[in-house]
């Protein structure tokens, strides 16, 4: 795996070769995951998650109208999909914190996860609204597929509120309103009541 991590991180002339390197480790790493056992791939996680942090961050001045990732960079999401099957509470441990460029964990007093009641973390929230500007792709909805089964499902709602946002927006052209705040409060409702019950 060791060589699989070098092979990313070399350094290509031509910034197409760069992507293809990159692409194919992402699909190993995330193969990988799912065939080697726990205690020989679970050091490396950490590692895995900066290079996935760093490949799904947005640039700087982006722009919502116009931004959309090459296609070629689609090939993390196949990772994170792979990932999301054994390591799937690992992954909401590490991006619930949010952004962290050091890579090591946050201390007990920083980036503490800012966590909704039954809902889950809103830094995980924003690491799954980031793989959106992936563009509407299949391998994005094989990622989601899998990232609805985390944490017993409680990421679930936000996912299909972001896939019911995006067809929203790709049917109306509008992006200055979605009543996600109202869906919010329905489902929170609804949990109630089955409690309730």
């Amino acid at each position: 795996m060791l060589s699989i991590f070098r092979f990313m991180n070399k350094r290509e002339r031509d910034k197409k070769e760069a992507e293809i390197s990159k692409g194919t480790g992402f699909i190993s790493l995330g193969k990988i995951s799912l065939l080697a056992s726990r205690n020989l791939f679970q050091p490396h996680l950490q590692e895995l998650f900066n290079l996935i942090e760093a490949e799904i961050k947005m640039p700087q001045n982006w722009s919502k109208e116009h931004y959309c990732r090459p296609i070629s960079n689609t090939d993390v999401l196949l990772c994170i999909k792979d990932l999301a099957k054994n390591y799937g509470n690992e992954i909401e441990q590490r991006f619930s914190k949010g952004p962290n460029s050091s890579g090591a964990m946050p201390a007990a007093n920083q980036n503490k996860a800012q966590v909704i009641p039954g809902l889950g973390s809103i830094h995980m929230y924003e690491f799954i609204a980031s793989l959106f500007y992936f563009g509407f792709k299949k391998p994005l909805i094989e990622a989601l597929r899998e990232l609805t089964h985390i944490c017993n499902g409680q990421y679930r709602m936000g996912i299909q509120t972001k896939l019911t946002n995006t067809i929203y927006i790709i049917l109306t052209h509008q992006i200055d309103f979605f009543p996600v705040e109202q869906l919010i409060q329905h489902f929170k409702k609804n949990a109630q009541e089955r409690k309730r019950a």
